[in-house]
């Protein structure tokens, strides 16, 4: 994404950005990479490699998620670091974007075994994260209970309780409820907004949501309470559709109790889980992981509007596809930017700058932020991510020059 953010920067003929910021802000500050040595269950001695990359600390302390997946690398863990950096800059946060994690897969871990990796993890980073340095999140395959372990551990290396070292936390050490639905928030106020500018009516759109996770089954409740008609949802197993509407709360009991949300809807047309993103529908959520939209099945997608609520869920040669076709795609640094900002809430409770009115205060951020994105593209005819990137940019610049200059 590096190249891509450089070469993005040159084609904006008619936004001019300068040539020593691009190169500056094409390439993160610091990477770290380690290896953990993990005694497991059975005594057998694996070794883990884990990441943490920093991409960029103009705006403040480096923010972004912890992920614990079989398919991170370095590179991966760059262009996510990327996508963070611009998308605290977007929302005018105090905070630069980072990304990284462990290349693993937790569900091949027992509990215990996770918690000592996540521990033995923390010890190897600890001198490069803290409340002023670098603040961490969850991510992909890691969860409250993974920061608590966090959080724990780098106060015992500290020797004092620093809650604010990590966001996404449970709520009794000093997590926020907004936290576990503010991705999901901020996606169907973005959402909102995109359709009041578009002049169609909720009442007769219908969704498909591909990816039943915290953000997917949230954002599938909020709006079908909102009024719109959830058509298709799936999961990492399979997917289910029903023309008159999916009981989205009985999917997210399902996804609890019994790990699928085909057990939600007996009566439900089922598919396989990658179908649903081709299924007929008016607004299409991508909310599972990158890369599930390319150029193979661009063309298949039968949708006006779509919300890409997971990172790089749609590349770019697809975009382009998606463009021409004339569907609306709202990306991922403006689609989920509630998850950082309840982080940045949750952080400024950490320190004693307690925020009221929480809810409230991330609707007005992410509108403010829309207004800002809907005139960028509208004055210079952009699509939304070259919009929301002009944006950003912009606004990292300025902070350049002022320390540069």
């Amino acid at each position: 994404m590096a190249s891509s953010l450089f070469n993005f920067c040159k084609k904006q003929k008619q936004i001019h950005f300068d040539k020593n910021f691009i190169t500056y802000i094409s390439r993160p500050e610091k990477i770290i990479k380690v290896f953990l040595p993990l005694k497991k269950d059975s005594g057998k001695i694996q070794i883990f490699t884990g990441y943490r990359i920093q991409h960029n600390s103009l705006l403040g302390p480096y923010k972004g998620g912890l992920r614990y997946h079989l398919k991170v690398n370095e590179e991966k863990f760059k262009k996510l670091s990327i996508l963070m950096t611009l998308k605290c800059a977007l929302f005018n946060l105090p905070f630069g974007g980072a990304k990284g994690g462990i290349k693993v897969s937790p569900k091949k871990l027992s509990e215990k075994e996770l918690e000592k990796l996540t521990r033995i993890y923390t010890r190897k980073i600890a001198s490069d994260i803290g409340p002023e340095k670098d603040v961490p999140a969850p991510d992909v395959g890691t969860n409250p209970l993974v920061m608590s372990w966090i959080y724990d551990e780098y106060s015992k290396i500290v020797k004092e309780k620093t809650p604010a070292v990590v966001t996404g936390k449970p709520e009794n050490i000093g997590g926020l409820k907004i936290r576990e639905t503010s991705t999901s928030l901020g996606g169907a106020y973005i959402l909102e907004k995109v359709i009041e500018k578009l002049q169609l009516s909720k009442k007769n759109l219908t969704i498909a949501i591909q990816g039943f996770g915290n953000v997917g089954a949230n954002l599938a409740m909020i709006l079908q309470n909102k009024g719109f008609l959830i058509k298709c949802a799936s999961d990492s197993s399979c997917g289910v559709c029903h023309e008159n509407g999916l009981d989205t709360r009985k999917l997210n009991e399902a996804k609890i109790n019994t790990k699928t949300v085909c057990d939600g809807c007996p009566i439900c047309q089922s598919s396989e889980s990658s179908d649903i993103l081709e299924m007929p529908c008016d607004i299409l959520v991508p909310a599972a992981l990158e890369k599930q939209i390319t150029a193979k099945n661009a063309h298949k997608i039968k949708t006006k509007i779509i919300l890409e609520m997971a990172n790089h869920a749609i590349t770019e040669e697809a975009e382009k596809i998606l463009i021409k076709k004339g569907i609306v795609v709202i990306p991922d640094v403006l689609a989920n930017g509630g998850g950082v900002i309840g982080s940045y809430f949750e952080w400024l409770d950490n320190l004693n700058k307690y925020v009221k009115n929480k809810e409230q205060k991330l609707k007005n951020i992410m509108g403010k932020t829309f207004d800002e994105v809907w005139a960028k593209k509208t004055k210079y005819n952009l699509d939304f991510r070259s919009a929301c990137f002009c944006v950003a940019l912009k606004r990292l610049e300025k902070k350049y020059k002022t320390i540069f200059s």
